[in-house]
């Protein structure tokens, strides 16, 4: 580990000690490259107002200070030479906003990051995402965020849960496809480099390009949204569903009960596997096929299909989320 990593493993232990009211901090991210040390500062006040904790630091670095936001600052030079500053701290941006810009992107820009996704699986993954639309985030001349907007799916249960029957979608009805196509964009990937995490420009990225997108409506099915709701501290709409409520999702459970699955354990993947070797061959080949078909569902896509994919099948929740476009016109 290079000396900034340690240093902030350091902090991370620091804050880790929930039992500390107060942080002492020495050369306080003196360590760091300039614009980490600014993030570092920007985000160790804000964990330390939300739990209410008291930091000390101490630093010769004028430059954490405007992300550190101290209630009082004491100066100290030479001697007697001490100037204290009491502020008023009002809720704001970290300053590493200042200097960054949105631009139109490409597929390039998005090769660039993608290793930092926790959804990318190769080279041929960037077809798969049928990109529609795409925009970089830069610091300076560095690539530090990208969007990609993608052609959305032809059918959604949450979707129509939300818009009645404009979009429901039936095998063969070229209009309602052309219509989804047309007006329906679906953000299908938003990466930040992990170096500029956790000071909201995730969120700022998807506000900013929302209406730069020529659709009605932008969607997203987004697991990251049960734990961090930035889609919707940038103006999206958000829709809780079951998934276990589709028809394959009835089918598999109606196959389980049948056969005396134990559904207390539906979340270990060592029952389910267990479960599944003891099914005749007939029994095994009909629930690969129902997983099969369960795994090509937009919330799940999975390339391999095992046992294990029980414990998904229909337990989970998902999140979908949109917003509609004012300004959308029809090309």
């Amino acid at each position: 580990m290079s000396d900034g990593q340690k240093y902030r493993y350091r902090l991370a232990k620091l804050i880790d000690r929930g039992e500390k009211r107060v942080w002492v901090i020495d050369e306080f991210c003196a360590c760091l490259d300039r614009v980490m040390a600014r993030i570092i500062a920007f985000l160790i006040q804000k964990v330390a107002r939300k739990l209410g904790k008291t930091v000390v630091a101490a630093t010769t670095h004028e430059d954490v200070v405007e992300d550190f936001q101290p209630d009082i600052l004491v100066r100290k030079g030479f001697e007697g030479d001490v100037e204290i500053v009491k502020n008023e701290i009002k809720p704001r941006r970290c300053s590493i906003f200042g200097k960054v810009r949105i631009e139109k992107g490409s597929r390039e820009d998005y090769e660039k990051l993608k290793r930092f996704h926790y959804r990318s699986k190769g080279e041929k993954e960037l077809e798969s995402l049928r990109m529609r639309d795409c925009y970089r985030l830069l610091s300076g001349e560095s690539l530090i965020g990208v969007i990609v907007y993608s052609v959305s799916y032809l059918n959604l249960k949450p979707r129509n849960m939300v818009f009645g029957d404009r979009y429901v979608y039936t095998p063969g009805d070229l209009y309602k496809a052309r219509l989804v196509n047309e007006e329906i964009a679906r953000i299908s990937r938003v990466v930040i480099h992990p170096k500029f995490r956790g000071i909201g420009l995730g969120e700022f990225l998807v506000k900013e390009t929302l209406p730069k997108v020529n659709a009605k409506v932008v969607e997203v099915l987004a697991v990251m949204a049960r734990y961090n709701p930035f889609f919707e501290k940038a103006g999206m709409l958000r829709i809780d569903y079951t998934r276990g409520e589709n028809a394959m999702g009835k089918k598999i459970k109606t196959f389980l009960e049948e056969r005396n699955f134990d559904f207390k354990l539906a979340k270990s993947k060592a029952n389910c596997r267990n479960f599944f070797s003891q099914l005749n061959e007939e029994d095994k080949k009909v629930l690969l096929g129902y997983l099969t078909e369960f795994a090509q569902q937009p919330f799940v896509k999975i390339k391999t299909v095992t046992p294990d994919l029980i414990s998904r099948a229909f337990v989970s929740e998902g999140v979908y989320l949109y917003w509609i476009n004012a300004g959308f016109s029809k090309a």
